[in-house]
């Protein structure tokens, strides 16, 4: 009896034990960047656009970054009408550009360089996220957000990220470098969960993101989350068969 009382119980350490040894104590980072005509979100890319990129630690874990959508406040004359949305996917036509400085933005398909700059001031409006305009995408595989960088964030810009299902976050100025680490405080964003970056017309005072001001995206990372290792499904086999076999011997 103490026999089968020590099995069992060292079959229970065991898988303890290898499960520990099989979870992923650490992993690296899986980068996505934007470089000007190399990436391929640029040149007014839409719907479907992806690339896929390895983490820098293990080559083993990789994950796809896919445009669902992107999404420009029609022009009309001299105005921003926030209440008609043009969408890529609806065939309004737009989408993701990279300017020169290695930064994505969005092109509005709505209204040229010349004109948006005659009525707001700031030129660029093909390579930048003007007030709103907004980009969704998803990954492939369960991630966790390491970091995001802006290329600027100014003293009146709020850019929102917001998780379909999950939180929302707002990125303000004040962040050194523009750089957010674990910006989503280690949520776990599911594969195929759509992903919103924009920068919301108003923000959230109702004053902020007015239409001369922009955002561009230099890079994020993420982690991906690894499947269960297969030593620790060994594991459980291992101790099911232990625990029916102490059931075997009661009977």
């Amino acid at each position: 009896m103490k026999h089968k009382k020590f099995q069992i119980l060292f079959s229970s350490f065991g898988l303890i034990a290898i499960s520990l040894f099989c979870a992923p104590s650490s992993y690296g980072v899986i980068l996505f960047d934007f470089e000007n005509n190399v990436s391929p979100f640029d040149g007014t890319s839409g719907v479907g656009t992806m690339t896929t990129e390895v983490d820098d630690v293990d080559p083993a874990l990789s994950a796809t970054l896919t445009t669902v959508d992107v999404f420009a406040p029609e022009f009309d004359g001299d105005a921003m009408l926030t209440g008609t949305i043009l969408f890529a996917s609806a065939g309004g036509g737009g989408g993701t550009n990279v300017a020169a400085s290695d930064s994505l933005g969005i092109n509005n398909p709505s209204i040229s360089n010349g004109a948006f700059e005659t009525a707001f001031g700031p030129s660029g409006e093909t390579t930048n996220i003007n007030p709103g305009e907004g980009w969704v995408f998803e990954f492939d595989t369960d991630v966790v957000f390491d970091f995001i960088d802006f290329a600027s964030i100014g003293a009146n810009d709020e850019a929102s990220i917001s998780i379909a299902g999950g939180p929302t976050v707002l990125f303000g100025d004040g962040t050194a470098n523009d750089i957010f680490d674990d910006p989503f405080s280690g949520f776990v964003i599911a594969a195929g969960t759509d992903i919103t970056l924009s920068l919301p017309a108003g923000g959230s005072s109702g004053t902020l993101n007015q239409p001369g001001d922009l955002i561009r995206v230099t890079s994020f990372g993420v982690n991906a989350v690894p499947e269960p290792g297969s030593l620790s499904m060994f594991a459980l086999f291992i101790s099911s068969y232990c625990f029916s076999r102490k059931r075997r011997s009661v009977v």
